[in-house]
Order: structure tokens, then C-alpha cells, then sequence
């Protein structure tokens, strides 16, 4: 909340700034359509190289209850989807302490006091937090590529849990079988749980539980995680087929294309692009640093207190805690360095950009760092406690010094006073005159073609929301919205 916090009135950027009121607006009274339209659109999205079924619909709910925030309680859209980016970044940041934890636990996570690296680990996430770029999830679809992340580390905890139990249990093998078969429907990012999973089982079961090689295959986590993948293939397979021979001639849409003829030069760039000082645009010891400076110092006293009560990690632990952070750190940054949009970044020398793997290669590479420590002695850990709110504290500053060079660009004024008309609908001829105003400038700022689109997904919100036009001079439309872009 703290880090995040300069950029709650940050104005939303591509997709973010229409996709809000279009899905939002056509789905706000019936929401029920929503997976029933998510699955019907999959021959589309096929065509242009993604399959994300679940992803979509989880998205497109998240545009109506930004919507409805704005509806019921007044709140503009784009303050709505950063309150949806700090719950997904909470979401996240618990799932990664529970994911450390259950890597390293002898049995359940919450069975013993948490060794002090994990309580640091909120910090370290918490730090990289950056508006790093237009394109980092700091910024742009934050809510999904958060909860995506938070379900990649979710997944592998639940089958690293299971490690060491007498027996996995006939729901249990079920239930892994049908996460396997939704991550495959769910996004690109969300996928790398299974090949994390089957890593962090191997981890957990040979240096924390101990387990040996040739009792492995009668171990229920090593069974959940091939039950994982067992549900996952027989999705993934075919749809992969099937967007290879849709985008053979190279036109589908980039954002999901996989090009590997650039990521072994893009990988290193994306290993390390997640390290604040390299995200950092502008971060200076402004005001706003000091004030955040204070308020993780508040928020970090009783972790502070409670360190002396708490255990270091062993050896084995700390290898296993290392060996993971390192796992989800090579997994996002290699399917970012897949990407050619990372990909034209790493040949421009550009150092800190982020993109889609920003939320899990911060928790891989602040899981790696911390596991460095683990054994170390109090003090040091003291230290770093110190360092990780010195961190933070210039991070809230680089994200205040972006929100400021947004507002700088000009855009910032248009889309969040959009969202303030339809959060304050002003039924007034003065109202419409404002709000055919926006409109005009809004498609203006767009290429001509979408003034349809932008019309009728304008229209479609605001008589849900407010039982009348968005701008009465604008074009009267026939026919249905046109939601989808190549991107979705």
C-alpha cells in the first residue's frame, strides 16, 4: 500500500483505459455471461496466437467491479483499478510468504514460527513494486498479471505441501488434474506453475524432508505434481498446435507471440531487469521517500521486535529456499525473454524495463536474495531490514516521479476525467456538453477507425451506469459492441 500508493490516481494506459467501460458496460447487470462469453470467444483469440478463457473471464470481472465501484459508490475508474492492483499486490505478497514457507517447512507452513527471511520477504516485494515503463504490471493490467503470479506460487505451494504425506487422496489427485487443465486455460504467465511445481517437490522432498531418490515415486507431492501435468498437456498441446498454424505467416498479436530467435540475448536483461536501482526512472530522497520511509519504519518495528524470537533457516533450508527463488526467477525471465517487445528493449541496451514477469521474477529474485542471509546472524538480517526500507522508501519515490511525468504527457487529464463523469454522471445539458467534449478528444487521440468502437462501448457504459447517452451529439451506431482486439 505504501509503494503503490503515489500511483492511485495514475491514469490508465492501453487496453486499461477502454477496456474498463467496454466489459465493464456490457456485462455490469449480467455478469453471468461473463464465462459464457469468455469460452465462446476462444476460436477468435485462437486465431490471433492466445488461448486465456479463464484468464478473461477473471479479467473481464475485474472491469465490472471496477465499474460498479464507480456505479454504486462513486469512485473513478481509474482509481478503482489501482485499489484492484493493491489487493492483487496484498494477494501476492502472501502467497509468496506462503510459498517460501512451504518450501522450507518440516510440515505445515504454519506449524512453526517463520524463519527471518520470510518475514522479510514482504519488503523485498514490496520495494520492487516500480513503475517500471507503460508496459510493466506496475502499471498496466496489474490486477490480472498480479493474481496470475499469485496463482503460480499458490499452486506450487499447495503441491509442495503435500510432500511427505502418507497418501495424496482420491479428491486431491482429482483436483490436480483440473488446476493443471485451468492454468492451461488461463494466461501465458500463469502456466509457469506446473514446471515450478515439479521443481519445488523435487526441492522440498530431497533437502527438507529428505526423502530418497527411490522412495520418490510413491510420494504424494511428487504425485500432485504429475498429476498437475497431467491435466495440463492434454490442453495445452493441442491449443499450442493450433495458434502455430494460425500465426505461421507472423500475423497474430505480439503481446502472446513467441519468437525464439532473440531471447538468448534478452535473458540476461530480463534476470535482472526486476532489481529496483535498474527499474528506478527518477528516484530521488524527496519528500515523499522520507514520508514512506517513516511509515515502513512503523510498519517494520514489530518484525523488528520479533526477530530475536525468531529461528534463522538451516543450511538445507536456505539451499532450498535459494535453489527455488532461483526457479521462479529463470521461469519468468525466460518467458519474457520469448517476447519480442523484450526482446527489441534488450537490443536498445534498456536495463529495468518491465513487462508481464515483473511481479514473479521481484518475488524469485527477492526469494534468492533473502535465502543468502538465511543462516546468516541476526544482525545481518537487522541490516537488511533497514536496506529493503531504504529501498522501498526511494521506490514509492521513482513511482510519484512517474505518475507526475504522466501527468506531464497530457493524456492523464482526458482518461481520468472520463472516469470522474461517469463516477459523478452529470445529467445537465453542461454535463453532456463536457462529456461530448472528452469524446471528441478522446477519439481524436485514437485512430479514426475506432470512433465506432470507442461510441458504442462509451454508449453501452454509461446507460447501464446512468440511463442515458455518454454524449448525445455523437454518432447514433447500429449493431453489437465490438469488444475484442487483437491483444483481447
Amino acid at each position: 500500500m505504501i509503494v503503490l500508493s503515489p500511483l492511485m490516481t495514475l491514469t490508465p494506459y492501453a487496453d486499461d483505459q477502454v477496456n474498463v467501460y467496454a466489459y465493464g458496460g456490457v456485462y455490469l447487470h449480467r455478469p453471468w455471461w461473463l464465462p459464457v462469453d469468455a469460452f465462446g470467444a476462444v476460436p477468435y483469440f485462437l486465431g490471433v496466437g492466445n488461448f486465456r478463457p479463464l484468464g478473461r473471464t477473471y479479467e473481464w470481472s475485474q472491469n465490472v467491479a471496477v465499474l460498479s465501484l464507480s456505479d454504486f459508490f462513486g469512485v473513478p475508474a481509474n482509481i478503482g483499478l489501482r485499489i484492484v492492483a493493491v489487493v492483487a499486490a496484498m494477494l501476492v505478497t502472501a502467497s509468496a510468504v506462503w510459498f517460501a514457507a512451504a518450501v522450507i517447512s518440516g510440515g505445515r507452513p504454519t506449524a512453526a514460527p517463520p524463519a527471518r527471511p520470510i518475514v522479510l520477504l514482504p519488503f523485498a516485494i514490496g520495494a520492487g513494486l516500480i513503475a517500471a515503463g507503460q508496459v510493466s504490471t506496475t502499471v498496466v493490467f496489474s490486477g490480472l498479471y498480479f493474481v496470475s503470479s499469485a496463482l503460480v506460487l499458490l499452486v506450487a505451494a499447495w503441491a509442495a505441501a503435500a510432500v511427505g504425506r502418507p497418501r495424496l487422496g482420491v479428491w486431491r489427485g482429482v483436483a490436480a488434474v483440473l488446476i493443471g487443465a485451468a492454468i492451461a486455460g488461463f494466461n501465458e504467465m500463469a502456466c509457469l506453475a506446473i514446471p515450478l511445481a515439479l521443481t519445488v517437490v523435487t526441492v522440498r522432498a530431497r533437502l527438507v524432508v529428505g526423502l530418497p531418490w527411490r522412495e520418490f515415486a510413491r510420494d504424494s507431492g511428487i504425485r500432485a505434481a504429475l498429476l498437475l501435468v497431467a491435466g495440463y498437456l492434454p490442453v495445452l498441446v493441442p491449443v499450442r498446435m493450433i495458434i502455430q498454424r494460425a500465426c505461421a505467416d507472423g500475423g497474430c498479436y505480439e503481446g502472446s507471440a513467441v519468437s525464439v530467435a532473440g531471447a538468448a540475448a534478452t535473458f540476461p536483461h530480463r534476470m535482472v531487469a526486476w532489481l529496483p536501482p535498474l527499474a528506478w526512472e527518477s528516484a530521488d530522497v524527496t519528500t515523499v521517500a522520507v514520508l514512506s520511509a517513516v511509515a515502513l519504519s512503523i510498519v517494520g518495528l514489530p518484525v523488528l521486535r520479533s526477530l530475536a524470537g525468531l529461528p534463522a533457516a538451516s543450511r538445507p533450508q536456505a539451499a532450498a529456499l535459494a535453489i527455488t527463488g532461483t526457479a521462479v526467477l529463470v521461469l519468468g525471465s525466460a518467458v519474457a525473454a520469448l517476447n519480442v517487445w523484450m526482446q527489441e528493449a534488450a537490443a536498445q541496451g534498456l536495463y529495468g524495463v518491465g513487462w508481464r514477469d515483473s511481479m514473479l521474477t521481484t518475488v524469485g529474485g527477492s526469494i534468492l536474495i533473502l535465502a543468502v542471509i538465511g543462516a546468516a546472524r541476526r544482525s545481518v538480517t537487522v541490516l537488511a531490514l533497514v536496506l529493503l526500507i531504504a529501498t522501498g522508501a526511494l521506490s514509492t519515490s521513482a513511482n510519484s516521479a512517474y505518475r507526475r511525468g504522466t501527468v506531464a504527457s497530457g493524456q492523464a487529464p482526458l482518461h481520468n476525467r472520463i472516469a470522474q463523469e461517469f463516477a459523478d454522471f452529470d445529467h445537465t445539458a453542461a454535463g453532456d456538453d463536457r462529456r461530448c467534449d472528452l469524446r471528441d478528444r478522446l477519439v481524436a487521440s485514437k485512430a479514426r477507425a475506432n470512433e465506432r468502437r470507442l461510441d458504442l462501448i462509451l454508449e453501452v457504459a454509461a446507460r447501464q451506469s446512468s440511463g442515458q447517452r455518454f454524449c448525445s451529439r455523437a454518432p447514433v451506431w447500429r449493431g453489437p459492441v465490438p469488444l475484442y482486439r487483437a491483444g483481447g
